[in-house]
């Protein structure tokens, strides 16, 4: 019997070796002479063609997605490519570009402030707005363009970051998996993300080459383009305090870096509550801002943490949901210092962790978290770096494209059911 068997498997699996075989053989013909070609192009030629392949299947995926889109709050049945990818919170950013914003409050029935355009910072509607004054572009043209612009330079950035610390391939590598992470969409939908990033990886560079008075202006204009003031407020703190670990065990700290980066967080800092103070004095109301985001919430006032643990109690009940919540805390502190991830360098891990600290101080967990971890976005070095295996960073890719699907079906697809935007 044992025979039989062993005869049985090797009939089974010499199909399926040739079958393998087959595979590599064709794969090797068309994938070693492209990689070859990418391989002798210039480094910025690679990364613009990693950048313009993950837009091609986003928009590919915007197209199938569409045409199966019933009408909705922004467009028609079945939308065109433009219409359909200027949904969601596109349309406060289009209210801007046309409008501007208010100088009284809305108010629903009950008094409350409602949603308004002052939870959108002016950084990205006006950049569209001066390239639509200069080029008559209509916004449905004129705010793709500036997305897909803004990040193709963000990838661009990217790159000369990651490659401060981790090998040209694992660097292109993290870039294909940005290029195809769950919510690529916002590197070419009128979403001020692009801008924003470009701006991140613009100062972050300009920190690991200690060009801290450089980046203040870009500290200033990225606070005024997402919500990032903060977390660069507490990065550029913890570059400080790296720095007079250094100076306490020897190290010898130029008395130029002493001051610039003192100045980098102080700047930082104000630039804080440059946003809020802009509200209250257009609108006339102190906490014109804060009252704007708490609509978004009911109308409550929000304290650290409290969306963070309002969503793990609302997923998983009281006890389960602090359990949870407090397990997950834990694990994501584990990650940030775990082998892979310190290996991003100072500037980075500073970085990453700020961002992180931020989120969980700030936003409820729900399907808009996939986009506000973008700034986040040293961590797909962190998760390339782990392996230099074909087989793992294939399923990566796998795994990303798959997610995306997932995204634009569940999350950007209009249903009436998922009034969170994405």
């Amino acid at each position: 019997m044992g025979g039989i068997e062993s005869t049985r498997s090797i009939a089974v699996d010499r199909p399926l070796e040739q079958l393998g075989a087959v595979v590599r053989r064709w794969t090797g013909r068309v994938l070693t002479p492209v990689l070859s070609a990418l391989c002798s192009w210039p480094w910025w030629l690679q990364v613009a063609a990693i950048w313009l392949f993950g837009r091609l299947v986003t928009a590919w995926l915007f197209v199938i997605v569409a045409n199966r889109q019933d009408a909705n709050p922004w467009s028609p049945a079945q939308p065109g490519y433009l219409a359909y990818s200027n949904g969601w919170d596109a349309g406060y950013f289009q209210e801007i570009f046309r409008n501007g914003y208010p100088t009284v409050l809305p108010r629903d029935a009950s008094g409350l402030v409602d949603n308004n355009a002052w939870a959108f910072l002016p950084g990205y509607p006006m950049l569209v707005r001066g390239l639509s004054a200069i080029t008559g572009l209509d916004w449905l043209v004129a705010a793709p363009l500036v997305s897909c612009l803004a990040s193709l330079g963000f990838f661009l950035l990217a790159y000369r970051l990651f490659t401060t610390r981790f090998s040209q391939g694992t660097a292109l590598f993290a870039l294909t998996l940005l290029s195809l992470a769950p919510a690529a969409a916002i590197f070419q939908i009128p979403y001020s993300e692009s801008l924003a990033l470009l701006l991140v990886a613009a100062i972050l560079l300009a920190w690991t080459r200690e060009r801290y008075l450089l980046s203040i202006p870009l500290v200033i204009l990225a606070g005024l383009t997402r919500p990032l003031a903060a977390p660069l407020a507490l990065a550029s703190g913890l570059l400080l305090i790296a720095t007079w670990w250094q100076w306490r065990r020897g190290a010898q700290v130029p008395g130029r870096r002493w001051w610039s980066l003192a100045a980098l967080v102080v700047v930082s800092m104000a630039a804080i509550g440059l946003w809020p103070a802009i509200a209250a004095a257009v609108t006339g109301v102190p906490n014109a801002y804060l009252l704007t985001e708490a609509a978004w919430h009911g109308g409550e006032s929000q304290l650290p943490f409290k969306l963070y643990v309002r969503s793990m109690v609302t997923y998983f009940g009281p006890i389960v949901g602090a359990l949870v919540g407090i397990v997950f805390a834990l694990v994501v502190a584990r990650a940030l210092l775990s082998r892979a991830v310190l290996r991003l360098g100072m500037v980075m891990w500073a970085w990453v962790l700020s961002c992180l600290a931020y989120l969980a101080v700030v936003v409820p967990v729900n399907t808009s978290l996939i986009r506000l971890l973008a700034p986040a976005f040293p961590l797909a070095l962190a998760v390339t770096g782990l392996s230099r295996s074909r087989a793992y960073r294939g399923l990566l890719l796998i795994g990303a494209v798959v997610a995306q699907v997932v995204w634009m079906v569940f999350v950007w697809r209009w249903t009436g059911s998922n009034v969170q935007a994405p």
